[in-house]
């Protein structure tokens, strides 16, 4: 919904996908930073939970942005998300879901032309206590 200038992807640190993600946005020339809030642990507070617990890595795509943008966004969480306004109606900043749509599919295409499904890091809290024969380490 507003324009960004680097990405994170949380949990991708703990698996093989985080080269997944340095392949998928090398094209964009965008930098991949940490997450940004990780005392938030929302990658065990969102939809992608599920997958960990039954071993598959999972991550979720976020976009820094700058100072002006961020107060529209928490504003928008605030006031809108998951309210009868979070609708098709709101501003919305096409070029940067665009950006955003891309790196998330070339991250996608990352992962399905990789030689081997995505694999839990060595020692990784998730993969030892998820983990599975298929997405340990090898």
């Amino acid at each position: 919904m507003w324009p960004f200038n680097a990405l994170f992807a949380r949990g991708a640190d703990h698996s093989t996908l985080a080269s997944a993600v340095a392949a998928g946005v090398a094209a964009a020339e965008l930098p991949v930073m940490p997450d940004p809030f990780p005392e938030q642990a929302s990658l065990v507070r969102s939809d992608q939970y599920a997958f960990l617990r039954k071993g598959v890595p999972s991550l979720i795509l976020g976009a820094k942005r700058d100072a002006a943008a961020r107060a529209l966004a928490l504003d928008w969480v605030r006031n809108r998300y998951h309210q009868p306004s979070d609708d098709m109606s709101q501003p919305m900043d096409f070029d940067a879901a665009a950006q955003f749509t891309r790196d998330l599919f070339l991250i996608g295409y990352a992962v399905a032309q990789a030689d081997e499904r995505p694999r839990w890091n060595p020692g990784d809290f998730f993969g030892e206590r998820f983990g599975t024969a298929e997405t340990k380490p090898r």
